[in-house]
């Protein structure tokens, strides 16, 4: 009996023990509403880079690169005007650094500074003849003011470094495309492709040329872009709307239900899915039904109200018609094909 009952005060004890060592790691592991709050990594990452780059400029005032990385830093930030600043620092610090007054430029350029961006891009390119990345900034900027003749030299000049770049081949095809030189276009979209198989936009480029001479290399091109970017509208619109010109209504259709599927709102799938029934397809119920949902989404577009309009008209709604073609010229009156709506239902 004696040696039963210690057993049994033992084992109380030891059970009492387990009972609270389990009470002490709960409540350790358990968030109670003191437990500190925990910012994300990615804004702890931020945080702490910036401060860490301060303290180190404060020991190191003369450092460039600290203030060519804060600017840096500033920038992903959205903060630009502070990230000019730094690098302006920097630059006075030690110009003979290329990618600072690249990155000047590309500050500048988003501001629309783009005399400013050239100067930096060309004095990049006097400290550094091997950056592809300078001309390249330069043909982009060349492109956007339309001077295709120095937008191809730069383009050359960083084929000259590297001739599989596929971008450099890509902005020669945008700009022979403007200077509507449509075969040196096709020419250089399709160097492009071949050193990048998955460069979306050349591919799309491709599309849009050969609509007029090779309708299959268009199709081709715009499900190769369609493939390479499977979410992106534009190409899946662009395939879609050009299927329709050719009258390959259901194929067209099939499209702008993947762009509806991508994008409900969307104003052209819900418009031209509803043009298509009205003209293609004279199925008006349809027809209505899209415009409808197009107007929903956009109460001002005078175009859907009008082609609502012609599918109540076409169904003999001559009512619901004329509420339609007054609407359109409620918001737009001078829309001359919708006054004519409103003669012949009145």
């Amino acid at each position: 009996m004696i040696v039963s009952l210690f057993k049994t005060r033992f084992y109380a004890v030891v059970a009492g023990l387990l009972f609270i060592i389990t009470i002490i790691v709960t409540s350790c592991n358990t968030p109670t509403e003191k437990t500190p709050l925990q910012i994300t990594k990615t804004d702890s990452v931020k945080v702490s880079e910036e401060s860490l780059v301060n303290e180190k400029i404060k020991k190191d005032p003369s450092n460039s690169e600290l203030y060519f990385k804060r600017a840096t830093l500033r920038q992903q930030k959205g903060n630009n005007s502070e990230a000019k600043d730094d690098i302006n620092l920097a630059i006075s610090l030690d110009s003979s650094i290329a990618k600072y007054f690249i990155f000047r430029a590309d500050l500048s350029f988003a501001d629309r500074q783009t005399i400013e961006a050239r100067k930096d891009l060309k004095k990049a390119i006097q400290l550094d003849d091997q950056s592809t990345e300078a001309y390249l900034k330069l043909t982009e900027i060349y492109l956007l003011l339309a001077n295709y003749d120095e937008a191809i030299q730069n383009a050359d000049e960083a084929l000259k470094i590297d001739k599989y770049n596929a971008k450099a081949y890509f902005m020669k095809g945008m700009s022979f495309k403007r200077r509507q030189d449509t075969a040196r276009a096709i020419s250089s979209f399709t160097t492009a492709v071949e050193q990048d198989a998955k460069y979306y936009d050349a591919h799309l480029q491709l599309g849009i040329l050969y609509e007029t001479s090779n309708p299959k290399f268009a199709i081709d091109f715009y499900n190769n872009a369609i493939r390479t970017q499977p979410n992106n509208l534009e190409a899946i619109y662009h395939k879609s709307f050009y299927l329709q010109n050719l009258k390959q209504s259901r194929k067209a259709l099939e499209g702008y239900k993947l762009m509806l599927d991508i994008d409900p709102a969307n104003r052209n799938a819900l418009y031209n899915t509803g043009f298509i029934y009205l003209v293609q397809l004279q199925n008006y119920d349809s027809a209505s039904i899209y415009f409808d949902q197009a107007i929903k989404n956009y109460p001002t577009d005078f175009e859907a109200w009008y082609n609502l309009g012609l599918s109540y008209e076409e169904a003999n709604n001559k009512k619901q018609a004329l509420f339609c073609y007054k609407k359109t010229l409620a918001i737009k009156p001078d829309y001359t094909l919708a006054a004519k709506g409103v003669s012949r239902v009145s």
